[in-house]
């Protein structure tokens, strides 16, 4: 995977772009781990109380989800407008955006700081010579607020995506069968 931490305009946070090959899944079983939510609060540990607060239309909707923070400090929320564009810009390619945005069914949470997304998203596209394998790009630059300086939250910010996809993998893992859902309750 590589990371690059790139400086736009005069903003404190940095942009963060990753790029990596994702060897044996495919567009569209990593599309569906991403954009489903509920298979999405089966794996992503960071992203929780995840709910769809309207749908726009088919391609998009506005969410809320909040982000648990160390002991000490607030935990964040966001409001985003999050859309998906299919074989765009080419077949089989996927395109998921995000920015923050307000909603009246979700006002400030007391005791949550709100967060900012600037831009956000993937552009997820096969491997030119293995269709079942995707380049996959991610954006990000998101204003977390409060009192924590900025170089620590660019330096987070810069680990948080290879984490991610590690936890994105062993999702659609799961999905396939080839690795047992360690959440799962035994009986």
């Amino acid at each position: 995977m590589k990371i690059d931490k790139v400086r736009v305009d005069d903003s404190p946070i940095v942009l963060i772009r990753a790029r990596s090959i994702l060897k044996g899944y495919s567009c569209m079983e990593l599309f569906e781990q991403i954009y489903d939510s509920e298979n999405r609060k089966k794996w992503d540990t960071v992203t929780t109380q995840l709910k769809i607060l309207e749908q726009v239309d088919d391609k998009t909707d506005v969410i809320h989800f909040v982000i648990k923070t160390p002991f000490g400090c607030s935990n964040r929320d966001f409001v985003q407008k999050r859309e998906y564009c299919l074989d765009y810009p080419k077949k089989d390619h996927i395109v998921v955006s995000f920015v923050s945005v307000t909603h009246p069914a979700m006002p400030h949470i007391k005791g949550n700081v709100r967060g900012d997304t600037k831009i956000a998203g993937y552009v997820m596209r096969p491997l030119p010579d293995d269709p079942n394998s995707t380049e996959m790009f991610i954006l990000s630059q998101c204003d977390i607020k409060g009192m924590v300086p900025k170089f620590i939250v660019n330096y987070v910010a810069g680990k948080a995506p290879a984490e991610w996809i590690k936890k994105l993998t062993d999702a659609c893992d799961v999905a396939k069968g080839l690795k047992k859902d360690k959440k799962k309750k035994k009986k």
